[in-house]
């Protein structure tokens, strides 16, 4: 049997509220809600865009690495994250999940008061962390291994110039001597030679950490990984 919609029961219940009101009984039809008022309040809320509510932010990582240019700094970087996000049709406006001797990430990026998201390889939304304010401060929920394009970018590894409370990491290669030398084991060997952008994170799936994490399970993220090598950004909507 053929199951009424929605939309069939409310053009039904109309229809009634009508023929009782002409035969004098039921309800007065000025007393009913506006039907298009009823329907458009009815209905759930459409064109949200990147696929987020009001206030919530949406987290991916580039899948090219951002070669940048020595000098630019954050702006160029976030001018990255803005062109990465609109070539996968994403309207918001995007940042850099990074910090440098200008500036740290945890003051660059601003809350609009909602949750943290990622989306999976289904484009089913994931919250990573419940606000802004706790990225920098609790074990995310689900990893943001997810790129632009809902890619699984795990095993990757993605610059961040920040610490796990996103302050500065100020750390760099210049003295593990030259720009293809990797500091086995040694967090505090990143590179900031080409951007000023250290440490590495390696993601990965399963742990709560996403900022620091250099030294991921006493072993570097890549090995023999060049200092001058660029590396792909976290990118989150503002």
């Amino acid at each position: 049997m053929i199951q009424p919609n929605f939309f069939d029961l409310l053009r039904f219940s109309i229809l009634a509220l009508l023929l009782a009101n002409s035969f004098g009984c039921g309800v007065k039809i000025k007393s009913f809600t506006n039907p298009v008022m009823a329907l458009t309040t009815l209905r759930p809320p459409s064109n949200l865009s990147d696929g987020l509510a009001l206030g919530d932010h949406r987290i991916f990582i580039t899948t090219n690495p951002y070669g940048g240019i020595p000098g630019d700094g954050l702006a160029d970087a976030d001018a990255f994250c803005q062109t990465t996000a609109a070539s996968a049709g994403l309207t918001r406006n995007y940042k850099a999940v990074l910090s440098d001797a200008t500036a740290n990430a945890v003051d660059r990026i601003t809350s609009n008061g909602g949750s943290v998201y990622t989306f999976d390889t289904l484009g089913v939304k994931k919250v990573v962390f419940n606000s802004v304010p706790e990225m920098w401060s609790a074990p995310t929920i689900n990893q943001p291994i997810y790129s632009e394009t809902s890619a699984d970018m795990s095993g990757s590894a993605v610059i961040t110039g920040s610490n796990t409370n996103g302050t500065y990491y100020p750390e760099d290669c210049s003295g593990i001597g030259g720009p293809t030398a990797y500091g086995y084991g040694n967090p505090n060997d990143t590179y900031t030679q080409l951007l000023p952008f250290a440490p590495w994170f390696q993601v990965h799936s399963g742990e709560g950490t996403w900022l620091h994490d250099f030294n991921h399970g006493g072993m570097p993220p890549i090995a023999e990984a060049p200092c001058f090598n660029p590396y792909p950004v976290y990118c989150i909507s503002q």
